[in-house]
């Protein structure tokens, strides 16, 4: 049968052409179609469904013309697959009508965001995010923000990039704002577990530093043990038979190319040493601080340290002791004196 029409006494009507089967209102206007031939229900107009919409495990609901795009319960997961490996985009809003999108961990309190508001992404509560991977980039192969030649940009003044604040109130043990460790394990390999590198970039700049680490004390602050605004350590391993040159702390000035000349530089050091702030406070410092204050050395004749007096060369005066130092590999001594001298 090609076409029939059925016109019943009640608010439904339904004609059947060309293999098509259309229902209509008793004012003719199509409300939806079945076409058998491909499974295809087409609705006229956007319907309501009072009673929801079920789809049983494994049953897709497919998207586009040749089933683009596929959402489909599988029994134990929500899988949103497309019909081609990497094709489309999953937008949600489209930079005029924008909603936030959140992901709730456990918990209402626990959750990451995308804020349109805020034009961010970001965690609350106890959320967290945790790399656990790693990719064969040498450029950010965990993190990556910006690329060489392409750095992001903000000429904001007083700009902080990244920024994190944190509160410790734990009464024992140490916190610590970050926390990076990095294991050498390649044979021939080196590295940095921190890299920090400030740069010029050809224009006349005001102060800059590679890198800044203070410590600070509130009104009524104060440490029972140290209290050190850079601390280096480097550990001798438990075993004999090091190589290399190593130190604690190496202090250096890089001359760049033949054409590196300090020339016109007020003033240029390996190390500067500088008091500070408030010159009442500072009057005090004078008074109290030391230079240098060395602990945990052993005095001996042929140490490091070494307290046995002598006189010296060029102004006859009593020598307490000597510090060892280097000089290209060749040991020389720096003469201490037990009094301050006039």
């Amino acid at each position: 049968m090609d076409s029939y029409t059925s016109e019943g006494a009640g608010a439904l009507k339904s004609r059947y052409v060309a293999g098509v089967l259309t229902f209509y209102r008793t004012d003719g206007t199509e409300i939806w179609s079945i076409n058998p031939a491909n499974g295809a229900v087409a609705f006229a107009s956007a319907p309501t469904f009072n009673g929801g919409l079920a789809f049983l495990d494994n049953d897709p609901l497919y998207f586009g013309t040749a089933k683009d795009v596929k959402i489909q319960w599988d029994a134990t997961n929500l899988v949103v697959l497309p019909l081609a490996d990497d094709t489309g985009v999953f937008h949600i809003g489209n930079g005029t009508l924008d909603m936030d999108f959140r992901v709730t961990l456990g918990v209402a309190a626990d959750y990451v965001e995308a804020n349109v508001g805020l034009k961010e992404f970001g965690t609350a509560g106890a959320a967290r995010v945790r790399l656990l991977g790693v990719s064969a980039s040498t450029n950010g192969s965990v993190f990556q923000a910006g690329v060489s030649g392409s750095e992001l940009v903000d000429d904001s003044p007083n700009a902080n990039f990244m920024e994190a604040r944190f509160d410790s109130g734990a009464t024992s043990g140490d916190a610590r704002g970050l926390y990076l460790r990095l294991n050498i394990t390649g044979v021939g390999g080196g590295g940095e577990a921190l890299r920090a590198f400030g740069k010029v970039v050809d224009v006349a700049a005001n102060t800059v530093r590679g890198a800044h680490i203070s410590l600070a004390f509130g009104a009524t602050g104060s440490v029972s043990g140290l209290g050190t605004a850079l601390e280096t350590t480097l550990h001798i391993p438990t075993t004999a038979g090091m190589a290399g040159t190593v130190s604690s702390l190496k202090v250096a000035i890089n001359s760049d190319g033949a054409n590196s000349d300090p020339v016109g530089a007020t003033s240029i050091s390996f190390i500067n040493i500088v008091s500070q702030g408030d010159s009442t406070g500072m009057a005090d410092v004078d008074t109290d601080a030391a230079l240098f204050a060395i602990d945990g050395l052993t005095e001996g004749d042929v140490n490091l340290w070494s307290d046995v007096a002598g006189t010296g060369q060029d102004d006859g005066a009593n020598v307490a002791g000597s510090l060892r130092l280097t000089i290209d590999g060749v040991p020389y001594y720096l003469s201490l004196f037990d009094t301050a001298q006039s």
